[in-house]
């Protein structure tokens, strides 16, 4: 049985409502243990308390009844918190790259703060549109030069 830190059994199921956030809290949230057998007591009801305990026991009151696993519960959060925004920032970034627009994005892609900064199309898109003027541009510069070429050959000839 795992317990809340109010000695109270809880489930590894996720709640409905329940954001990851509060569900990885929750879960993590382990009751105290006893570190000795006097004035350690677990609540199963606030009123009455059983202060009756052997060491290691589940707790959530007492002079003896230490919570090892707090500092472990916070990092998993503040973890999770940083994996959270992390995992944004990369699927905007896929986004407006344009390689790969996430299935299930809420957002469009490109986003509206790359098209607001930059542009209506992705990066994949405007480099795809600078290939094509390019190709243009070279396309014309080989149209001009065989034409000079080919006018100043005929000229020599002439001569």
């Amino acid at each position: 049985v795992i317990r809340d830190n109010f000695g109270n059994p809880i489930s590894y199921s996720r709640m409905a409502s329940e954001t990851a956030e509060s569900y990885l809290g929750r879960i993590y949230n382990k009751a105290g243990v006893c570190s000795a057998e006097s004035s350690c007591c677990i609540a199963y009801d606030p009123l009455e308390p059983s202060c009756e305990s052997e060491v290691y026991d589940d707790c959530d009151l007492g002079d003896n009844c230490v919570y090892p696993c707090e500092n472990l519960k916070l990092g998993i959060v503040e973890g999770y918190k940083a994996f959270a925004i992390l995992y944004d920032r990369e699927r905007r970034m896929n986004a407006d790259l344009g390689v790969m627009c996430p299935a299930d994005f809420d957002d469009s892609c490109p986003t509206a703060e790359f098209k607001a900064a930059y542009a209506n199309t992705t990066l994949v898109g405007l480099i795809e549109n600078y290939k094509v003027k390019i190709i243009g541009t070279k396309d014309s510069l080989v149209s001009l030069a065989s034409t000079s070429v080919g006018g100043a050959m005929a000229e020599v000839e002439d001569f």
